[in-house]
Formats: structure tokens, C-alpha cells, sequence
């Protein structure tokens, strides 16, 4: 709005990536499989007919702040209590059980896949994301290449159908049993931290963390002009 070039996604693109429903919806209409889920607010909470196990999330958050993986009747309500502390609109997702998986995208062509292998959360909770030892990516991920093709496919598709500029990173989750692949979320500005998973897959890709600012730099420029 003031007028200042910015790398990354455009505020369309990224304000349909950080609401999940929009997301999911976009993933849907393009073919991509999502998790059932409904979404409650503080004036419609309706709970009583859910299927548990099931992830209970801010609709418009991340790093999984206020996020629970719910098993229990009796912890359901306290969960969404405690997601619409952060939102007015709050997703019980469905949980899928299976491989996660990442998949960073540069410029509309996907990077190496990321495999997160929890070692002490249940799942990929702020814990497992930010502490020292709390998660492993192994990248590029031991996978068949047929799962490589296909999760690095969706990741571009949905990249492409949201609108994404330069970088985002696409999670996902791939059930074993019925081998499905689910869409999760995209982020549209991926950490570049030490701690980060994005950096490993740029990485592997045979790209400087130096040689990708300057590139996205030199192409927004030319886009500029």
C-alpha cells in the first residue's frame, strides 16, 4: 500500500494462505485431497457430533499457537476454548494419520520434499517446531520417486492456484493405508532461520541462502521495471 517493493506473496495470496478454510478450499477446487472439518465460533459452537480424534485450530494462525490434538470428549470444548482465544473462527479438523511432509517451492518449481519425523511431540506442535531436538527433517526425504513426483505436483499446483510469488513452503500428510496425500497449509513467508525447514531443502537444491535472496531480489527488480 505505500508503494514499497517487498519480496514473497502478495497480501491477496497471503491472506488465503493463512486462513485455512480459504486454503483448503482453493486445494479442493483444484483436486487436491483435504481432512473433513467444521468451523465453530463463538456464537455457533456446535460439537456435540464430532468424530474424534481431531486437530483443534485457530482459523488464521500459525506455528501452532492454540492448536490441540484432541481424544477425548471431555477435552474437546476446552480446546476450542482455548483456539478462540487467538480467533473468532476456529477449524476441528479431521486427523489423519501418517507421514508429514514439506515441500518449499521457488518460483513456481518445487524443491526437494522434507520429511518431518517427530522425536518427542505427538505432533508437529510449537515444541516439536522450535525447540532443540524437538523434530528431525530429513531431506531430501527417503521416499519412491512416484511420492516425490506427486507431493512436489500438488505443491506447485496449489502454489500456483493461490497466487504465491518467489517462496512459499507447502505441508502435507500422506496416508499410508489408502495412499492419499492431504493437503494441510501453505506458508507463504517460510522462515529462513537456522531452525528453519526450508533452508535444508534450498540447500540440497545446490542454492546459498546469498545466491536465492539475490536472485529473488534481481527478478523483483526486473518485475519493477
Amino acid at each position: 500500500m505505500l508503494g514499497v517493493p517487498y519480496l514473497f506473496s502478495g497480501m491477496q495470496a497471503s491472506n488465503i494462505a493463512m486462513n485455512k478454510v480459504l486454503a483448503k478450499n482453493v486445494a479442493k477446487k483444484y483436486g487436491l485431497s483435504v481432512a473433513q472439518d467444521i468451523v465453530v465460533t463463538k456464537d455457533n459452537i456446535e460439537i456435540e457430533k464430532v468424530q474424534l480424534p481431531v486437530f483443534v485450530k485457530p482459523v488464521s494462525l500459525g506455528s501452532s499457537v492454540g492448536m490441540s490434538l484432541v481424544k477425548e470428549g471431555v477435552k474437546l470444548g476446552a480446546a476450542v476454548a482455548e483456539a478462540l482465544q487467538y480467533d473468532n473462527q476456529v477449524m476441528i479438523e479431521e486427523f489423519i494419520e501418517g507421514r508429514e511432509f514439506t515441500v518449499p517451492v521457488l518460483e513456481g518449481k518445487a524443491l526437494p520434499v522434507v520429511e518431518i519425523i517427530l522425536n518427542s511431540s505427538e505432533w508437529f506442535d510449537y515444541q516439536a517446531k522450535y525447540e532443540d531436538g524437538g523434530s528431525e527433517e530429513v531431506c531430501p526425504a527417503k521416499i519412491s520417486d512416484d511420492l516425490k513426483n506427486r507431493l512436489q505436483e500438488q505443491a506447485i499446483i496449489i502454489f500456483k492456484a493461490i497466487g504465491c510469488k518467489d517462496l512459499a513452503r507447502v505441508d502435507f500428510i500422506w496416508n499410508e493405508k489408502s495412499a492419499t496425500i492431504y493437503f494441510l497449509e501453505i506458508n507463504t513467508i517460510p522462515g529462513l532461520s537456522p531452525a528453519s525447514i526450508t533452508p535444508k531443502s534450498i540447500i540440497a537444491a545446490g542454492i546459498s541462502l546469498g545466491e536465492l535472496v539475490d536472485q529473488l531480489i534481481e527478478n523483483n527488480v526486473k518485475r519493477q521495471s
